[in-house]
């Protein structure tokens, strides 16, 4: 504690008489300063000063003795702190040289730093008894989204702050699809579609909108973590930390312990019960379990291409496009917790044109897997691999992936993603795909694979109308965009022959990142049919989970909320199973 606003006036306050050491001071202040000394005094407290310091060491031997390991570290530093002042400020009433008053300085503020590095590490937060190690980020480096404030508010369930602010992602700027509202920015939101509809500062003053139907906000998340208390001895606990989600609310102390939140693979599911075997092996410690959900999906063809090719899409593909949607989860136990790291969601064609189709959509991850045997990224690309054996062998012929890395603080399926993860950007992903394609190649899990420009150089792709288009993707969202801009720009005439000029530079820059996968397994003409559909309403789309997430809070953004979000998930897939 540190005292302020010390104040030396005497007034309304008795006299107290001088004591004798103080009346000698004011003596020897007012007859001048001691020239010489009196070297038997001097020889006898250099003795006792000795004779001190033994008997303090022989009191802190003594006292360690009965003292805890734990504070050992802590009570040497500060007794050491403490005989070196003391000793100092004997050395200035000795009318020691000005050296010797150097050296007391950098003796305490040799002290201090360790002083303050000993409490700093007792106080650090912890969510796990072994947190995940991140290469390339140590822990004092990391930025903590949840640091302790030092106010007198903190909660014991975790040593913070009991008003924690959640997080925010990126907002999508309506004026180009490449502009972002960072966290903490400003921006405008239209007044009648304040989520759906929002501009950057910087776009805002060239955009064609009515501005007075637009208002200013920041980009912020004014949501705080609730706290609930204990029924039974009234401790308040961050819900987040309670894992605690409705009804009264018991904590751990007064139930007996915590509770198990593990999910286990269904082993009715096929596909679950191959990825799970797979992770498993990989990664050593086991633990992980998968749950997937499909959805019946279609969407009528007209959708898919533009005016043009309306009459060649429809004798290509019919009046309607079926497919079933696969959203794909992964968790691995930690703390008796199953936490969701990894997502894919796919979409599969039995027959899209007379092909056989699987495509990998949307991948996400969040970097609280474990693993000693491998890295992350390895079992990540194996995962992919196994998700293209398991559909080969299911009669699948052709797959399909897009390289296409989010901006920093997009979220694809796992709402905030923590400060501290890496993204990789579009080349870095490109080669990242590339090589583990060659190594499936390599192992037998694929038959080959071509890039975009290694395929239309064979003639696939002559036309707009070769190009095979999945709802969604890489190449719906090329042919669309590229009718808008042409409809908005007046100077270019509206027709096939200008379409297809403006596309060559789409197909220049869309060389590398697309690639084409033949798959390995079964030697049908036609794909084996599918299990029986397993669908959610929530899990089983890729925006409606990501929606559920932002709009319950539950975010990845640091292990505890990680564990919090993913015993919510779990419920609902508990749910759905009927094991709730």
């Amino acid at each position: 504690m540190c005292r302020t606003g010390m104040r030396s006036s005497t007034e309304g306050k008795k006299r107290v008489p001088k004591s004798r050491i103080q009346c000698q001071k004011d003596k020897r202040h007012k007859t001048g300063p001691i020239v010489v000394r009196d070297e038997v005094a001097d020889s006898e407290k250099s003795t006792n000063k000795v004779q001190l310091k033994r008997s303090r060491k022989r009191q802190r031997k003594e006292s360690e003795e009965k003292t805890p390991n734990s504070f050992k570290k802590f009570t040497e530093v500060v007794s050491d702190a403490e005989t070196e002042l003391e000793e100092n400020d004997d050395d200035v009433k000795q009318m020691d040289t000005k050296r010797g008053s150097s050296e007391k300085e950098n003796g305490i503020m040799a002290h201090a730093p360790k002083l303050k590095e000993e409490t700093a590490r007792q106080s650090e937060p912890s969510s796990s008894k072994n947190p995940p190690r991140i290469k390339g980020a140590s822990k004092s480096a990391v930025p903590h989204p949840e640091r302790p404030s030092g106010s007198t508010t903190m909660l014991s369930c975790c040593m913070l702050d009991k008003n924690i602010s959640y997080g925010t992602s990126n907002r999508q700027c309506k004026e180009k699809d490449t502009c972002r509202i960072r966290k903490g920015e400003e921006y405008m939101c239209s007044k009648a579609k304040p989520e759906a509809e929002n501009i950057c500062m910087s776009c805002f003053d060239t955009a064609d909108v009515y501005k007075d139907k637009w208002t200013k906000k920041v980009n912020t998340n004014n949501k705080c973590e609730e706290t609930i208390d204990c029924s039974e001895c009234g401790d308040s606990f961050h819900r987040v930390c309670a894992l605690h989600f409705e009804g009264s609310f018991v904590c751990k102390n007064c139930s007996g312990g915590e509770r198990d939140w593990i999910l286990e693979t269904d082993p009715n599911c096929e596909i679950d019960v191959f990825l799970a075997d797979t992770a498993n092996k990989l990664v050593n410690e086991g633990n992980v379990s998968v749950a997937s959900f499909t959805t019946e999906k279609s969407v009528t063809t007209r959708t898919l291409m533009p005016d043009f090719y309306q009459k060649d899409a429809k004798k290509k593909y019919g009046s309607a496009v079926d497919y079933v949607a696969r959203a794909i989860y992964f968790f691995q136990v930690v703390d008796n917790i199953s936490v969701a790291f990894f997502t894919m969601f796919a979409q599969e064609y039995h027959n899209l044109a007379g092909k056989s189709w699987c495509v990998i959509d949307y991948l996400d991850s969040v970097p609280w897997m474990t693993s000693t045997s491998k890295k992350p990224s390895k079992v990540y690309s194996q995962l992919i691999l196994a998700y293209f054996e398991h559909m080969g062998k299911k009669g699948f012929k052709h797959g399909h992936l897009w390289a296409n890395p989010p901006c920093p603080g997009d979220d694809y399926a796992f709402n905030v993603h923590p400060e501290f993860q890496k993204y990789l950007d579009r080349n870095a992903l490109i080669c990242w795909y590339q090589s583990l394609l060659e190594e499936g190649r390599k192992a037998g899990l694929i038959s080959n694979f071509r890039n975009f420009r290694e395929e239309s150089a064979d003639g696939k792709f002559n036309k707009p109308i070769d190009l095979p288009v999945f709802v969604k993707s890489l190449w719906q969202e090329v042919l669309l965009a590229t009718q808008d801009k042409m409809l908005v720009n007046k100077e270019v005439a509206y027709n096939k022959i200008n379409f297809e000029k403006s596309l060559e530079e789409d197909y220049k820059e869309r060389a590398e990142d697309n690639f084409y996968i033949g798959l390995c397994g079964s030697q049908r003409l036609k794909p084996l049919p599918t299990q029986n559909l397993n669908p959610h309403e929530i899990l089983g789309d890729r925006e409606t989970f990501l929606d559920k997430c932002i709009a319950e809070n539950w975010e990845f953004s640091s292990l505890r909320r990680a564990k919090y979000s993913s015993v919510g998930i779990i419920g609902l897939i508990k749910a759905a199973r009927g094991q709730q």
